[in-house]
């Protein structure tokens, strides 16, 4: 039997707890801090990288093995709306990782050292991995070119703009605070959650002001990139930003296409305010890969029913939310989505040898 429980304590923090049988639970604090915040671009990125360094009350190195001793797993990782602290351990360890989780948010030490031997290092490494795979490219550009400000920025930290370690420090007083955190917990008792928080540094962090991005659109205009890459996959993308209203459409549109097109694929990535929805096709043949597309392009521009693939949908979105708790996103009814046609203007990006692979003007013609 699961049971979710919301609560927000006077401390202004917001507490999801959802309790169930089973040994493991599992604790997610979501700081509302992710790229499209950032006072400078990568920032948010390198504080994410600073997460579980050492602080006033332990360790980095303690905090590890301490973690392994009782067998917890942590992770800190980055979107474009939030920095995640994430926990998968042993139910009765409850009391340790909420501590640890506030102490690393209350208490970082932010030491010149870790930021040159560690943070800066990992970082740059996070971009160069992620940019050896043409569909982040892919995905990244169709970001910066679909939205004017926020979702424009890029995910990780490229060095282009300079950031010190004053400038991280800075974002994080003004992120880490109770007002800007969600707190959610998965297999945990709610009681015992808002105990163990009242009694951690959770408490103690400032109350804030939670963080805002004004989303601006470019105007959905038939902008396109080209990035030429020596990766033998070639990419053709295209991406649709879309309104919360637009939301159930797309992601029934977006379960049709990666059920019936293996060799694409397609994302709706929701946010409070805005969606970015995405098709993605590679090859390692661009005039195979140029063909298929149109072919696609203009099936779905003819209109499809997606109506059949409407309970799918809602599968979908009942197994993301097992591991996204606070996402409140779902389809209704199967009755709101019928045929479906492909806008006319979409946002293009193709990453490969682009003198190959065709221009959006071939596309929409």
């Amino acid at each position: 039997m699961f049971r979710r429980s919301y609560a927000t304590l006077a401390s202004n923090l917001k507490v999801t707890a959802t309790d169930s049988e089973g040994p493991l639970s599992h604790l997610v604090v979501k700081i509302n801090a992710g790229s499209r915040y950032a006072p400078k671009d990568g920032v948010s990125h390198l504080l994410s990288r600073f997460n579980f360094q050492n602080n006033s009350k332990k360790s980095a190195l303690r905090f590890v093995r301490e973690s392994e001793l009782i067998g917890a797993t942590f992770n800190s990782t980055l979107t474009r709306d939030s920095i995640i602290l994430s926990s998968t351990f042993k139910k009765s360890d409850l009391p340790y990782l909420v501590n640890q989780f506030a102490d690393t948010l209350h208490s970082t030490s932010f030491k010149p050292h870790e930021y040159d031997e560690v943070v800066l290092p990992t970082a740059l490494n996070d971009n160069y991995v992620a940019n050896k795979s043409s569909i982040f490219q892919a995905v990244e550009s169709l970001f910066q070119i679909s939205y004017k400000n926020g979702l424009n920025k890029p995910l990780y930290y490229d060095q282009v703009d300079p950031v010190s370690i004053d400038d991280i420090q800075a974002f994080s007083k003004s992120a880490y605070t109770q007002s800007n955190i969600e707190i959610l917990g998965s297999n945990i008792n709610k009681d015992d959650l808002l105990k163990f928080i009242q009694s951690s540094a959770f408490s103690e962090l400032p109350k804030g002001e939670k963080l805002v991005d004004t989303v601006t659109f470019n105007n959905n205009s038939l902008y396109q990139s080209k990035i030429r890459s020596k990766n033998s996959d070639q990419v053709i993308s295209i991406g649709i930003p879309v309104t919360p209203n637009e939301f159930p459409a797309y992601q029934t549109l977006s379960t049709y296409l990666n059920f019936n097109y293996k060799s694409t694929l397609s994302t709706l990535y929701k946010f409070h305010d805005t969606g970015l929805f995405t098709l993605i096709a590679k090859d390692t043949d661009p005039a195979s890969l140029s063909k298929d597309f149109k072919s696609l392009l203009a099936d779905l521009k003819s209109g499809i029913d997606l109506s059949p693939f409407a309970n799918l949908a809602k599968l979908d979105l009942a197994l993301s939310a097992e591991t996204n708790p606070s996402d409140s996103f779902t389809i209704s009814s199967a009755g709101e989505i019928s045929t479906f046609s492909l806008p006319a203007n979409f946002n293009y990006v193709t990453v490969g040898r682009t003198s190959s692979l065709p221009s959006v003007d071939d596309l929409v013609n």
